[in-house]
């Protein structure tokens, strides 16, 4: 066999010399049982003839039974070259993909060789598969997401294979590169197809407001509100909103519409209550943070809470509102449930002034506290004013 490997390399015919390996190949295989001995001579014919498809099958199983795993794949790709179906070259590409995952220990050798037979049938949901397995155990992100893309943009896609390829692309864009611009794009694509997806809308939302894009992430906001079902988690998500619009989108106006549409919902919700009328305080809406406050009074239970609340709103309608028959009645409110409590009793002794139509009325509830209080200077003085509205009255009858 030597010799005659000597003898070819002296044959000036590229001809001659290619039936003389095969040949040496033949004797090596038949006679010898050598298989090294014939790899030896269609590693030159392969050298003499590159794409020689005999020498290539011939070797496969002798690469194979080796273990020679790095030689066998470039044989593959001479077989490749020379398939002739579409059946064929996805057998081979197949079998070229196992052997660069299970063999060669490459899953981006392996994914590259799925992604070339995903391009060939990209309709076969089998390859799709294959190809987002080892794009993912590669972390092969960008020409996974690159080819999935493509695949979108194929006319003739089923539509829930589209959805389907959009969450990914939408995943790999969001979480994996990352891009966000893109992301925003695969989202808004399954939202259009598929409006009541959860997932799209809760993606769009975190890309909103990772972005910073607080108006779609209220419009978003608003579209999830607007089709939950279950009302307490509606409640919720308008809270949300609400907190959005004041603190995001700096828009009062349409943050206390948005607790007056809770309220709606749930009528005792405290904090809905309470929240809208610090909202309705920073407006300087003052008729609408007196109807938030009358609200909070019809639930309030204790005491405390309630005579607070009575003070707010007398002082509302005195200050604000120029309603003194409104905050008079708050204050004598306030006074009957708690009789001893100071803050009242000063803002009941703003009306003992000689220019208020109401001293006397104001004089006459104050005296039995004042007395029971055992507060002479206020006793006095509640006194004086009635003495001094009896003089006035008496000056003024006739005769």
């Amino acid at each position: 066999i030597e010799v005659l490997h000597s003898a070819i390399d002296r044959l000036p015919d590229q001809g001659d010399k290619l039936r003389a390996l095969h040949r040496i190949a033949q004797i090596a295989e038949d006679k010898l049982r050598a298989p090294e001995k014939a790899a030896k001579a269609y590693e030159r014919i392969l050298a003499i003839d590159s794409a020689n498809k005999d020498a290539a099958q011939r070797l496969v199983p002798i690469y194979t039974k080796g273990e020679k795993w790095a030689r066998l794949l470039s044989i593959h790709e001479i077989l490749l070259a020379h398939a002739g179906s579409v059946h064929d070259k996805l057998g081979l590409f197949a079998t070229i993909r196992d052997l660069c995952e299970a063999k060669l220990g490459s899953k981006t050798l392996a994914f590259q060789w799925s992604a070339r037979a995903f391009e060939l049938v990209p309709e076969d949901p089998s390859l799709l598969a294959q190809l987002e397995r080892l794009g993912v155990e590669a972390e092969a992100w960008e020409p996974l997401a690159r080819i999935l893309h493509k695949r979108v943009g194929l006319e003739g896609v089923a539509e829930a294979d589209e959805l389907r390829l959009l969450r990914k692309l939408g995943r790999i864009y969001a979480t994996r590169l990352p891009k966000p611009d893109e992301a925003k794009a695969a989202w808004e694509r399954v939202a259009d197809l598929a409006p009541d997806d959860d997932e799209a809308l809760d993606a769009l939302e975190e890309l909103a407001s990772s972005q910073g894009r607080y108006g779609d992430q209220l419009a978003i906001e608003r579209r999830k509100a607007e089709r939950e079902p279950d009302v307490r988690k509606k409640i919720e998500r308008l809270f949300h909103i609400a907190h959005l619009e004041e603190e995001r989108v700096n828009d009062l106006d349409a943050s206390a519409k948005v607790y007056e549409r809770i309220l709606e919902l749930d009528p005792n919700s405290q904090r809905a209550l309470r929240t809208l009328a610090r909202v309705q305080e920073q407006r300087g809406d003052a008729a609408g943070l007196a109807r938030a406050l009358e609200r909070e009074l019809e639930r309030a239970q204790d005491t405390e809470e309630r005579v607070g609340l009575l003070l707010r709103l007398g002082n509302l309608h005195e200050e604000k509102l120029c309603q003194p028959e409104l905050d008079l009645v708050r204050y004598r409110s306030a006074l009957t449930i708690q009789p001893g409590n100071r803050n009242v009793h000063a803002a009941l002794e703003r009306y003992l002034d000689a220019a208020s139509p109401y001293r006397v009325e104001v004089a006459e509830v104050l005296l039995p506290v004042y007395e029971n209080d055992d507060s002479p200077e206020r006793v006095a003085r509640a006194l004086e004013v009635l003495r001094a509205a009896a003089r006035e009255q008496h000056r003024d009858r006739p005769g």
